[in-house]
C-alpha cells in the first residue's frame, strides 16, 4: 500500500481490516463448549424416546402373536404348546431386545404369572417379554419385572408390569 493511501486511511478503518479475519480461537472455544452443552441436554432425551419405541413395537409384536395363537385354537381346538407351532416366519419371534418371547400355555400346566394381588394374570396362556434388563419373575411385584412387557387380563391388557 502507498502512502498516500496509507495517509487517507481512518486509524479506525485499519483496526477494522485487522479485525476482519475470522473467528477468534475464544469464540471458537465458546460455541464448541454451547453444542457440547446441547448435546449433552438431548441424549436423555433420545434415549428414552428410544426405550418408549422399543416397549411400543414389542407391544404390537405382542398383540400380533396372540392373534396368530388365537388362530391356532380355533382351528385346533386346543392352544399351541410353544410358539414355534404357530408357524411365525421365522420361528420364535424376538423381541426388540433381541431376546425370545415368553409364551406358557396355561392348560398345560404352566405357572401363571401373578399380578401385585397375586392372581393369575391370564387364565389362557401367558404371553411377555422380559424387557430391556432381561430378567423376569412369576410376580410382578419382584422389581425384575417392572419392565417387562406383558399380555394381561386375557388379552385386554398389553403394557409394561408397571402400569398393570
Amino acid at each position: 500500500m502507498s502512502a498516500a493511501v496509507r495517509s487517507r486511511l481512518l486509524p479506525g478503518d485499519r483496526l477494522r481490516r485487522k479485525s476482519q479475519g475470522g473467528f477468534t480461537m475464544v469464540e471458537l472455544v465458546i460455541v464448541v463448549a454451547i453444542l457440547i452443552a446441547l448435546t449433552l441436554m438431548v441424549l436423555p432425551t433420545l434415549k428414552t424416546m428410544k426405550d418408549l419405541a422399543r416397549q411400543t413395537r414389542a407391544m404390537e409384536e405382542i398383540r400380533d402373536i396372540e392373534k396368530s395363537v388365537n388362530a391356532y385354537a380355533i382351528d385346533k381346538g386346543v392352544l399351541p404348546n410353544n410358539l414355534s407351532e404357530i408357524g411365525l416366519q421365522g420361528g420364535v419371534p424376538l423381541d426388540p431386545w433381541k431376546r425370545p418371547y415368553v409364551y406358557v400355555n396355561l392348560a398345560n400346566g404352566g405357572a401363571p404369572r401373578k399380578d401385585i394381588a397375586l392372581v393369575p394374570l391370564n387364565t389362557d396362556f401367558d404371553l411377555y417379554s422380559m424387557g430391556p434388563d432381561g430378567a423376569s419373575a412369576l410376580s410382578l411385584t419382584d422389581s425384575t419385572s417392572a419392565d417387562d412387557v406383558v399380555r394381561g387380563a386375557n388379552g385386554s391388557f398389553v403394557g409394561t408390569a408397571s402400569k398393570y
